[in-house]
């Protein structure tokens, strides 16, 4: 079937060197399965499509070098490039407990990196001298906030693992999204540590 279509489509082109004649019409029929000269059997055609290559933080596994991710880096994990020089995630119950400690280091990061412009942009104050206030916390009591706290992130843990299931192709975009921008936000918390080491701040490193 598929090669009668094959050169039915070719002899709509009322090309003579398209279509090939007779004979090439046979050959297109005998290299897919059918009979030359006649009825054509169907055949059942597997296509494997290769999975794109996993990306690397190593130049050299990009082109194609010698080296080569662990092998307990298999991309599964959003935002896996096969960096593990130490060899800390070989045991899968190690590696899952890392993932999540980055993760949750990411979201803190992310939140103090926002919280650290606003907080200056708005008083003044730079973000290491913030907390040598006794009164910057008012009108709030330290008791208050971190009941607060516990609360809203016990609230958010218990939805872990949820019936909920979303968008997979979407959770799978926002799951690598998170990931990057937990890494940079704890780069750029490791920056703003030894600005403060200085005493500058990064509006001020900004010239804000």
């Amino acid at each position: 079937m598929a090669a009668v279509t094959s050169g039915a489509v070719l002899n709509g082109f009322g090309s003579h060197f398209l279509c090939g004649g007779k004979r090439s019409q046979d050959l297109l029929a005998a290299s897919i399965g059918g009979k030359v000269g006649g009825a054509v059997s169907p055949k059942r055609v597997i296509v494997a499509v290769a999975a794109a290559p996993k990306k690397s933080w190593i130049p050299a596994v990009k082109g194609g070098g010698n080296f080569t991710d662990p092998e307990w880096l298999d991309g599964s994990l959003p935002g896996d490039y096969g960096f593990d020089p130490l060899g800390l995630g070989k045991d899968p119950a190690f590696l899952k407990w890392y993932r999540e400690a980055e993760l949750i280091h990411g979201r803190w990061a992310m939140a103090a990196v926002v919280g650290i412009f606003i907080g200056q942009a708005w008083s003044g104050v730079p973000w290491f001298e913030a907390g040598a206030d006794p009164n910057a916390l008012a009108p709030f009591s330290f008791g208050s906030l971190l009941g607060t706290q516990l609360l809203l992130m016990g609230w958010v843990e218990s939805k872990r693992d949820g019936v909920y299931i979303p968008d997979t192709e979407k959770l799978e975009r926002l799951k690598l999204a998170e990931i990057k921008h937990a890494r940079i936000a704890m780069l750029a918390m490791l920056i703003f540590y030894f600005e403060a080491g200085q005493g500058k701040t990064p509006l001020g490193a900004l010239g804000l």
